[in-house]
């Protein structure tokens, strides 16, 4: 193919990606065939705050996440709200989308326990395929670790940008002076 022929379809893909990505962050709305996010459970009972620590806890314990890692993210992600659902369909506490929920195992994301479960699971693996990297590992687990790998470190997305350093922010301000949440048991 000639260069121009080529340099055609550059152009095309990465007007596709611009359109796929403006839909992924909410500023397009989705197509039609996209099924959308189902809504919350109505009247989801508050969770008292230790039963959600013991959740936080397990699910640390099991993939070898810090707990207080797993909290400062809920807390960005949903501010510890069951039924949360964002603009491009993320659902519950940890914010999983519908295709990383079902990767993860997760049958029901309102389901406090499976979120958590869930979501800390994708975060174990986000810090496995990052060396540990923390800073990599939350930019993946807000943007997707493809777009971490193509831009060797945070994307250059808003929300992204300043997703990583909120988390960081209240991730080391609990580990000064402890769980929200456990405090409250």
């Amino acid at each position: 193919a000639s260069l121009k022929a080529r340099a055609g379809e550059k152009r095309l893909i990465e007007a596709e990606i611009s359109k796929v990505e403006a839909m992924l962050a909410g500023r397009q709305p989705l197509p039609d065939w996209i099924p959308q996010a189902p809504a919350p459970p109505k009247n989801i009972a508050r969770l008292p705050s230790n039963r959600l620590w013991d959740y936080i806890e397990s699910a640390g314990e099991e993939f070898g996440v810090d707990p207080l890692l797993v909290e400062a993210i809920i807390s960005a992600e949903s501010s510890f709200r069951v039924e949360a659902i964002s603009s491009v369909g993320a659902q519950g506490l940890m914010q999983l989308m519908p295709g990383t929920a079902k990767d993860m195992g997760v049958e029901d994301p309102f389901d406090p326990e499976q979120n958590i479960r869930g979501g800390t699971r994708y975060l174990a693996l986000m810090l496995k395929e990052f060396d540990g990297d923390l800073t990599k590992a939350l930019a993946a687990y807000n943007a997707g670790p493809h777009k971490v790998k193509i831009y060797k470190g945070i994307p250059p997305y808003k929300e992204t940008q300043r997703y990583v350093p909120k988390v960081l922010k209240r991730y080391n301000r609990l580990k000064q002076e402890g769980s929200m949440l456990a405090s409250a048991s």
